[in-house]
């Protein structure tokens, strides 16, 4: 599917419906990995690909508007870990990509490290603009997500923020990359507990991170 820069593999029939929308129907596909590698990293019991009306009129090529996983498991290798970032970061989503009430396994080899069960994760994006929403529960806790990456040729700038509300933490993170050398990035990072701030910046070099310009205030 080339429209959304995925992989999959289809092991059942596919089904048409007309209703609520135009629309493919796919049950029990494999997810391949997301780049051009046949490594099989998952699975996912219900796709739905979303046809515009206005390509009803021709379907010799049919041209999706989004698409849809549901109750889906994704195995992610930390070795794996840039493919996904390249994916996040190196592709126009303009086309929104739908994760619902699936699960991301992150694994060291064989090994679970952590999973994350999505109640829904969204990536999409237009031109030089991709951003990422994901709502669900990372170690028995309520998590949000959204991240966003502006891929802007002299000042590309991403930003990250998370917050866990049933212990009251937030997280506000911007990264600003070097364009010259892609390990070395700085930013700004703040950390808000119920009654605490922390405010820092940072350098990230070649894997080494050195903090500047720290303040907490308590309240």
């Amino acid at each position: 599917f080339e429209s959304f820069d995925l992989n999959l593999s289809l092991t059942s029939k596919v089904k048409y419906n007309i209703f609520p929308s135009p629309r493919l129907n796919l049950k029990n596909v494999e997810i391949l990995s997301f780049s051009e590698s046949s490594k099989n990293i998952g699975s996912v019991k219900k796709v739905i690909l979303k046809i515009p009306f206005k390509r009803l009129v021709s379907l010799k090529k049919l041209d999706f508007d989004s698409i849809e996983l549901i109750d889906a498991v994704i195995n992610i290798k930390t070795s794996e870990i840039n493919n996904f970032k390249n994916y996040l970061n190196n592709k126009a989503h303009e086309k929104p990509i739908q994760l619902t009430k699936s699960k991301i396994n992150l694994l060291d080899k064989t090994k679970l490290l952590f999973n994350i069960d999505i109640k829904k994760l969204r990536i999409s994006g237009k031109s030089l603009f991709n951003k990422l929403d994901l709502k669900g529960r990372i170690f028995d806790t309520k998590i949000k997500i959204n991240y966003q990456n502006k891929n802007f040729d002299k000042n590309p700038l991403k930003n990250i923020t998370a917050s866990f509300p049933e212990i009251g933490l937030n997280l506000k993170l911007n990264v600003n990359s070097d364009k010259k050398n892609n390990e070395n990035t700085h930013g700004r990072a703040s950390i808000f507990f119920p009654n605490h701030q922390i405010y820092f910046d940072y350098i990230l070099n070649n894997n080494i991170l050195n903090i500047s310009s720290s303040r907490l205030i308590n309240n």
